[in-house]
């Protein structure tokens, strides 16, 4: 990793070339991992070859171990971690984790207990190492229950136990005499286990307010609730006739009292989990857990089917890997096991069970729902959404019919980004901005980052009495979000301003690596708050970090209520219990900032192209107004080839009626340019001259599309208002064309106004110089709500924050304490980085960018065909290509090194020995001209082979792949002949 203070004194072209076969070998990694579709394969990736583990990078032995634990491969987990010597890799918090939930699933919970003991005693853990505690001592308590319950259906004779049930008890309880053991010595090391089990879940949640060791607390307190009530009920029945003894007294009280307490506590922990699933985004949520979390609580609760088969709709959606489904399953068969116990004891004293036998049966129906699904996910490859069938994937894609649903299912929960150990993964290329980089992430640096700029920057600068108000916790942000990106310098895109944004993010992706013809498909992440150091961000990082920071500030405030409601819990105080969970925390997270992506359209605005507005002069920031209306189309007035492409057009009729017309195909949905009669320049649309019921045109608006923006929205979930609340366009912060910053939007607008809805209004300056607010309106995209997704191979590498794909040295917070102290490189790099861009156009960069051309071309090939592509692992001993023997591929180096060999020796140009980059294409003159190689090469590394044919036809049937190639030799023959 290098640091921000290296690059000012280093070869920027070095570090470009550098970062570019990093992406590269990237590129090899991935085809190479998706190449080992099977757990056997993956294994001979990974430990047969010579060079064994040493050959891997940190972040790909990440990769390879969530590759391990997808295909539900816990010991193969546990060998790379113990195996690798990588002190990069093992220091990795998601790694240890991986490890220590592998320790567990293979049954060496004693050495979990240790690990998680450490981590807890370095640093306090977090609600996984907790939950993976309580795990590890409940697989303990499992165990000493199962051997309890063999060792009594033998009749306490050791020997004719099972023996598989007898080794795994000897497994995990290696220090005690199982020859000799009793059944209560068994069944008091299964209370205690059960006890401290109870324990470290409660203790994880208490101090995380995560629902993975809160939803774990709440089954062992049920199992330890269903002991009570069977000891309570092996008791003598005859306590009021005076005939019970002192110590059975004692005891009856006693477990009275505990079973009292259990009922607060079996009460109590729905109310804070459901909590602590909705601040995990609830069922908003991309990832399974939290509605395999919803679905615990629906099924504990014994709801009906109706209310149930949304929630199993969501958890077939997002299922991942068997292994999830099998955890899911086994928790709810032992609530189902316990309930059933319940429902016995209640039978034994005489109690009607009628009811309790409803809810076991819809916990059955529950329980069979989920193994058809687990069928139907093995069958269909174990791909996310295999698992639905055509019932459950209708309620899982089924839209809203009312607005409130429509919005919410619309836009980001910001919660479900921020509130998961697991990194969530921002694609940068959304809608038809396919290149758009970079990509973002928010792993738990990031949030460490956030919690930083919370406390640091966003509550100080708060009155006391304004700490708890949502919209001045909110102004705040978005004012220091605004004044770290320079927004009001960003507002026009004319201005010198915008062209350093412009050319500072280019230079940055360039010098990851990342060259323009790769960028499509490619993963160049920056950590979220990364963006504020190098002033990276425009609408859509703003509008990530306000939602993320509002989202941690209440997150904050929730888990600080949470604290105070365990403690009413553990005094059993139910009054102060209730007002906190009923009324404090629903407070907090009474209002929501919410983000969307949409395109906006303007009443009347003259476009010179998406985000270029015409203007009068270069001198006026206002746009011109664009008139046509029913006038200039009587007239056959013409649109725009723009306006054609991507305007929409409002057609109001005299009966009421309203039509939209837009480029769409009706039909299909496709995008297509509005029914037109060409002319030069554009062409005279085509609108019916009658509306529905007969009535004629009487007013025609065009809407022009002037951008695609991501903006934030302030929702009140009590009234369901919805208000605009962008930090980017935002009229109180900045000079910008909009009014986005307030005002109440119509959500109903999505229901009878073809889903324009009216937002603000923007000026425009008529032809005489004056000026008119128009009316602006925005539509939703369709991708506005699904552009993140958990990722666990991003990892959370420590003291190292990512910057356009490249992993850096540092913390996020002390390289931001540093820029505002003054003494950081940051400035000086990103005028190194401007300056460095213009040189990026010489020949030698062109001919480079040609290399990358037919470079995404093949990848593509091997990503999408891999039966046409292979990669192929060489070796020295053998000539890749020979000089003067008819080669049968074509080749494209990932990796390695290699050297170029003519009639036994070695090329040397310019006094430089030739060695072909990572990048290079191989082969390709001689497959073209059919001649035979004129050199050798030779070389240790990766590379990707395509068979001379295949080369021969994909350069007939891909005019892409023709093009590239094409120009790429005749560049390449053109150098050799100068060269001559």
């Amino acid at each position: 990793m290098r640091s921000i203070d290296s690059l000012r004194d280093v070869d920027l072209q070095e570090v470009c070339d550098q970062a570019r076969q990093e992406a590269l070998r990237e590129y090899a990694f991935r085809v190479k991992l998706d190449s080992a579709d099977s757990l056997e394969k993956l294994r001979k990736l990974v430990f047969d070859d010579a060079g064994k583990l040493q050959r891997w990078t940190a972040r790909e032995l990440l990769e390879i171990s969530n590759r391990f634990r997808l295909l539900d491969a816990p010991e193969f987990e546990i060998r790379l971690y113990e195996e690798t010597g990588k002190a990069e890799f093992r220091s990795i918090p998601r790694a240890r984790e991986f490890y220590l939930l592998a320790l567990n699933k293979v049954g060496r919970c004693t050495e979990a207990i240790v690990e998680c003991g450490r981590i807890i005693a370095e640093d306090g853990g977090n609600g996984l190492v907790w939950g993976i505690l309580g795990n590890a001592y409940s697989i303990r308590m499992l165990c000493a229950e199962k051997f309890a319950g063999a060792l009594e259906a033998s009749a306490d004779d050791i020997s004719l136990v099972d023996a598989s049930v007898k080794a795994e008890f000897i497994g995990q309880f290696p220090d005690l005499d199982v020859q000799n053991i009793t059944i209560e010595q068994v069944r008091s090391r299964r209370v205690e286990l059960l006890d401290k089990a109870i324990q470290a879940y409660r203790r994880g949640f208490e101090r995380c307010g995560t629902a993975f060791p809160g939803l774990c607390w709440m089954i062992r307190t049920l199992d330890r609730y269903v002991d009570l009530l069977e000891e309570r009920a092996s008791l003598p029945k005859n306590r009021h006739t005076g005939a019970l003894d002192t110590r059975t007294e004692a005891s009856l009280l006693r477990i009275e009292a505990q079973i009292s307490s259990l009922e607060l506590h079996l009460a109590a922990q729905p109310v804070l989990l459901r909590i602590a699933l909705e601040m995990e985004g609830g069922r908003e949520s991309l990832d399974f857990w939290p509605h395999a979390g919803e679905l615990q609580l629906a099924f504990t609760k014994g709801q009906s089917m109706p209310v149930t088969e949304p929630i199993l709709a969501s958890v077939f959606a997002t299922l991942d890997a068997e292994f999830k489904m099998k955890m899911l399953r086994d928790d709810l068969s032992r609530i189902r096991d316990q309930f059933s116990r319940m429902m016995e004891i209640n039978r034994m004293c005489g109690e009607n069970t009628d009811k309790p036998k409803k809810i076991l049966e819809r916990m059955e129906t529950v329980l069979a729902e989920l193994a058809a699904g687990h069928d139907r996910f093995v069958a269909g490859g174990k791909t996310r959404g295999s698992a639905l069938n055509e019932h459950y994937r209708a309620l899982a894609e089924v839209e809203p019919a009312y607005a409130k649903g429509i919005f919410l299912k619309r836009t980001i929960n910001f919660h479900a980004l921020i509130n998961n150990l697991v990194p969530q993964y921002v694609p940068g290329g959304i809608g038809r901005v396919g290149a758009r980089v970079p990509d973002l992430t928010v792993n738990r640096n990031v949030q460490e980052d956030l919690r930083s700029i919370i406390y640091e920057k966003v509550l100080p600068a708060l009155p006391p009495g304004e700490r708890d108000q949502p919209r001045a916790v909110i102004a705040v942000i978005q004012r220091l979000v605004g004044a770290w990106f320079g927004l009001s310098e960003l507002q026009d895109l004319h201005s010198p301003s915008h062209g350093d944004f412009d050319a500072r993010s280019d230079g940055l992706i360039l010098l990851s690596g990342i060259d323009p013809a790769m960028r499509i498909g490619s993963r160049s992440i920056t950590d979220l708050t990364a963006a504020l150091l190098l002033r990276t961000g425009d609408c859509r990082e703003t509008m990530f970090l306000n939602g993320a920071l509002y989202a941690c500030y209440q997150q904050m405030q929730v888990l600080e209520q949470l604290g105070k409601a365990m403690e009413c819990l553990n005094g059993n105080d139910t009054e102060g219990l209730r007002r906190i969970t009923d009324r404090e925390i629903p407070a907090v997270l009474r209002y929501q900032l919410r983000g969307g992506h949409v395109a906006v359209y303007v009443d009347g605005i003259s476009m010179r192209q998406k985000y270029r507005v015409e203007r009068f002069s270069e001198d006026d920031p206002v746009a011109a107004e664009r008139k046509y209306g029913v006038e200039e189309y009587r007239a056959e007035k013409h649109l725009s080839s723009y306006e054609l492409d991507n305007s929409k057009l409002l057609v109001n009729f005299s009966d009421g009626s309203l039509m939209v017309i837009e480029p769409r195909d009706p039909a299909g949905g496709k995008w297509r340019p509005i029914e037109h009669i060409p002319v030069p320049e554009g062409g005279v649309p085509h609108i019916p001259e009658t509306g529905v019921r007969g009535g004629g045109i009487e007013e025609i608006r065009l809407l022009n599309l002037v951008e695609e923006h991501s903006m934030s929205f302030l929702y009140d979930s009590e009234t369901g208002k919805v208000e605009l609340c962008d930090g980017f366009y935002n009229e109180d912060l900045f000079d910008g064309p909009y009014q986005f910053g307030s005002g109440r939007i119509e959500t109903s607008d999505f229901l009878e106004n073809h889903g324009l809805i009216r937002a603000g209004r923007r000026p425009v300056r008529d032809i005489d110089g004056n000026i008119r607010l128009n009316q602006v309106f925005i539509e939703f995209l369709p991708y506005s709500t699904t552009d993140f997704s958990p990722s666990l191979a991003e990892g959370d590498f420590p003291d190292a924050f990512q910057l356009v794909g490249r992993l850096f040295e540092g913390k996020l917070r002390e390289e931001r304490r540093r820029l505002e102290d003054g003494t950081s490189a940051i400035p000086e790099v990103l005028e190194k980085v401007q300056a460095w861009l213009p040189m990026q156009g010489s020949a030698a960069r062109q001919t480079q960018a040609l290399d990358q051309r037919f470079v995404r071309v093949l990848i593509e090939l091997a990503r999408d065909r891999p039966e046409l592509v292979a990669l192929q692992d060489v070796k020295r001993d053998r000539p890749l290509i020979s000089q003067g023997r008819e080669s049968d591929s074509v080749y494209l180096v990932l990796s390695g090194e290699f050297r170029v060999y003519r009639n036994g020796e070695l090329i040397v140009r310019n006094g430089r020995t030739v060695i072909p980059p990572p990048g290079t294409v191989l082969g390709e003159i001689s497959a073209i001209r059919g001649c035979l190689p004129t050199a050798t090469v030779v070389g240790d590394g990766a590379v990707l082979r395509i068979a001379r044919e295949e080369f021969l036809r994909q350069l007939d049937i891909n005019p892409v792949f023709r093009e590239s190639v094409e120009e790429l030799v005749k560049t390449r023959l053109e150098l050799d002949r100068q060269r001559g």
